[in-house]
């Protein structure tokens, strides 16, 4: 699911692995853009799923409610005015993947038409299927191919961190993490090749490591192998870990990615449909170009 939102909603959950789909944006104070998606065997009838909305909510309260003029097609939705401001629920069916799409944004105080229709009109469902997915939010933008399933996210200050896993559990699982970190001038007092070897797993032996150019940036990448269980080592197999890191002086952010999976062999590098983007410019508070 992608969308366009004002730079200053931030991400506040994000459905994960086996839960139903579901992105919630907020600002300082409110939630304002909850999105959640489910798949369907046939095309809803719009007009009875928001009849349903409207009856079960005008039992509740004597709050007015309305058809959504003016959304893009083939969004349809209500409009409903609650103390201090206006809440408004829309709906659509994407062909494509066979979702159902629900939104909800929230206007405190004044109701932003403009900013309602462009936010609609920016919503895309992917094709669940493709070989390749997308993956933007919290200033990452990755993507990754679809054997690939995002695991788990750590989104401190200053520090993102994306953890994803092969669907395969046995024993040719893969792990993948990416990571963005904020204001490396601050805190990157080594040589950045320093830094790579101490992000590697504890006691893993170091196999090589050579400079690359990537995204027209100077970085290192370094390849390790580390013990699994003493099970493994009889069997030869070991732990190899491919680690690439660079710094974006556009973002002034440091990338960090580290590919890892039980192997016989001494060689790894990243998986071929990985992209990471960098070198976008950091958006001003002001400004309302964001995505995810």
């Amino acid at each position: 699911m992608q969308t366009d939102h004002p730079a200053a909603w931030e991400l506040a959950i994000a459905g994960g692995v086996a839960e139903p789909g579901r992105i919630v944006f907020a600002d300082r104070r409110y939630h304002r853009l909850d999105i959640r998606w489910r798949p369907v065997k046939f095309p809803p009838n719009l007009d009875k799923v928001l009849e349903k909305h409207k009856t079960r909510k005008s039992r509740n309260d004597t709050a007015d409610i309305r058809d959504l003029t003016g959304a893009p097609r083939p969004w349809k939705g209500l409009v409903k005015e609650i103390e201090n401001g206006t809440l408004v629920h829309a709906g659509r069916f994407f062909k494509g993947c066979r979702w159902l799409v629900e939104v909800i944004l929230v206007w405190p105080d004044h109701r932003d038409r403009k900013l309602e229709r462009a936010i609609l009109a920016s919503i895309t469902a992917e094709d669940p299927d493709a070989p390749v997915r997308s993956w933007r939010a919290m200033g990452l933008d990755v993507s990754l191919g679809r054997e690939f399933e995002l695991h788990e996210t750590d989104a401190k200050i200053g520090r993102v961190k994306w953890h994803f896993r092969t669907a395969d559990r046995g024993r040719k699982s893969e792990e993948l993490t990416v990571e963005r970190i904020a204001m490396p001038g601050e805190w990157l007092d080594a040589p950045l090749r320093e830094w790579l070897l101490e992000e590697a797993p504890d006691r893993d032996a170091l196999l090589r490591q050579d400079p690359l150019t990537i995204n027209g940036h100077r970085g290192e990448q370094a390849l390790t192998q580390g013990r699994i269980t003493p099970l493994h080592s009889l069997r030869g197999v070991r732990r190899l870990t491919f680690s690439v890191a660079w710094v974006c002086p556009i973002e002034d952010r440091a990338y960090h990615i580290r590919r890892s999976r039980p192997s016989r062999d001494a060689e790894l590098s990243l998986p071929k449909h990985l992209t990471v983007r960098c070198c976008k410019p950091v958006p001003s508070p002001a400004e309302a170009g964001g995505s995810a």
